[in-house]
């Protein structure tokens, strides 16, 4: 019975990737549909799809075969979080660790759709009848109705978040965008004569259900990948279950919080860092033209922007480190995550080596400790405990090796010299400011092309600053 199901429930989706591709050979037959109907669907498609594959990475259990390097996503720091919460009665917990795939496809698909297919949907619809441009919405409508309920009942009813990767649920947006891009050429070389237009849309329609029929082989069915698909859409994404932490079953013996508010100034650092990420110098640029081009109102649409990169780069900061709780488990000192209730590493208590004190704006401020320390780990790095309160109880309470937790005093002639080398820097744009011979364009010209060199170097050397005073 569960295999009559399970083949039951494939045969419901294949029959309505046939019926989804084949639709537009009844809008042609029966709506009089033409090439540029059919790109506004299919722009509407691109978009619904991605949309979807975002929600859907945000519950995908297993992790990618292929880790993909830190300057590929946003907030890569996220990905080593294990564990999930969560959120709605009804639908899987949601995992940390994928927030920057679904923040990578958002970010790189939508505007992949939404800025070239603006322009190009912009002359479609204008070209397009009332009568047709209304039948066109309603199938796009339906279009986000089929999409929702394949997430409901098959992604999340029929438990496929469990056997897929975040970058695995990306190949069906990366196939579709892939072979709309092949297929513009074909749309855009031919003419609006009736014949043309429905052999072209023949054409598409059967090349865009090979390829979609592809992806349900490989993707749903277990089908072996053939060599041409590999090559036009790349290797299949199969995704590896998350690590496991053995810990002891009992309850901790000691527990050491990390302290809220020095978690929160020391995410300050990558607030400024996002900023000069390629992401961050990007919106600062978008921003700066808005400016140039609408004038002074689009600042606040600046403002806006610079807050949601700063509030979720510091929430990032926050939930890598401000949730988590070290514990003594008998022989093991385990790395806890109280928010997701995961632990995130352990080691035992004997194999801990090498701990020390790093120097840090945070300790001076707040009276707190960052602890590195070695172990038995199998890619031979260090770990951290902090920032917390009084890193003199880890060996009394928690058995670590004794260590010196106290810190070197600060250069305060350092910190003279940074400043004065702060105000130096930003004497030049202060000047031009109060000079009255310098229009507003020419101060705005001069921020663009300074302005992100002028942050890291300013930034640096107030961080340098606060670290000796």
């Amino acid at each position: 019975m569960g295999r009559a199901n399970v083949l039951v429930g494939h045969g419901g989706r294949a029959g309505l990737l046939v019926a989804g591709n084949a639709l537009p050979l009844v809008g042609v037959a029966v709506w009089e549909w033409n090439l540029s109907a059919l790109l506004v669907l299919y722009g509407i498609e691109g978009v619904v799809t991605a949309a979807i594959a975002s929600l859907k990475m945000l519950f995908a259990e297993r992790l990618p075969s292929v880790r993909m390097s830190a300057t590929d996503l946003p907030f890569p720091q996220l990905r080593e979080k294990r564990g999930g919460v969560a959120v709605l009665d009804g639908l899987p917990p949601v995992y940390p660790r994928n927030l920057p795939f679904t923040l990578g496809m958002t970010g790189t698909f939508l505007f992949a759709w939404a800025v070239p297919g603006a322009l190009v949907l912009a002359d479609a619809l204008a070209a397009l009848s009332d009568a047709v441009s209304l039948t066109v919405l309603v199938s796009g409508l339906g279009l986000v109705a089929t999409r929702l309920a394949e997430f409901r009942t098959e992604y999340v009813g029929r438990g496929e978040y469990a056997d897929v990767s975040a970058r695995a649920v990306a190949a069906t947006p990366v196939r579709q965008f892939l072979l709309v891009v092949c297929l513009l050429p074909l749309l855009a070389s031919l003419g609006e004569s009736r014949t043309a237009g429905t052999l072209s849309l023949f054409i598409v329609v059967v090349v865009k259900t090979l390829a979609d029929g592809y992806g349900f082989w490989v993707d749903h069915l277990g089908g072996e990948p053939h060599r041409l698909g590999e090559r036009l859409f790349g290797n299949v994404e199969t995704g590896e279950p998350p690590p496991t932490v053995d810990v002891p079953d009992d309850p901790p013996d000691e527990r050491l919080g990390t302290d809220t508010a020095a978690v929160l100034f020391s995410g300050l650092v990558p607030v400024a860092l996002t900023f000069v990420s390629q992401l961050g110098v990007f919106s600062l640029l978008l921003v700066a033209l808005a400016v140039l081009v609408v004038g002074v109102e689009a600042l606040l649409v600046g403002v806006a922007v610079v807050g949601v990169l700063a509030g979720a780069s510091l929430l990032t900061h926050y939930l890598r480190y401000g949730t988590l709780e070290y514990q003594r488990r008998g022989d093991a000192f385990v790395c806890y995550d109280t928010w997701l209730d995961e632990p995130q590493w352990a080691c035992d208590v004997d194999a801990v080596r090498d701990p020390s004190v790093e120097r840090r704006i945070t300790s001076r401020l707040f009276g707190t400790s960052v602890v590195t320390f070695a172990a038995d780990w199998s890619d031979e790095s260090t770990r951290r405990v902090g920032p917390v309160a009084d890193a003199r109880e880890l060996p009394d309470r928690f058995g670590f090796p004794p260590f010196d937790a106290s810190q070197a005093d600060a250069d305060r002639t350092v910190a003279v010299a940074a400043l004065g080398l702060v105000g130096c820097f930003l004497t030049v744009p202060v000047g031009m400011l109060a000079a009255p011979s310098v229009s507003t364009g020419q101060v705005i010209a001069v921020v663009i092309l300074l302005g992100p060199m002028m942050a890291v170097l300013v930034g640096a050397l107030l961080w340098v600053s606060l670290y000796n005073a």
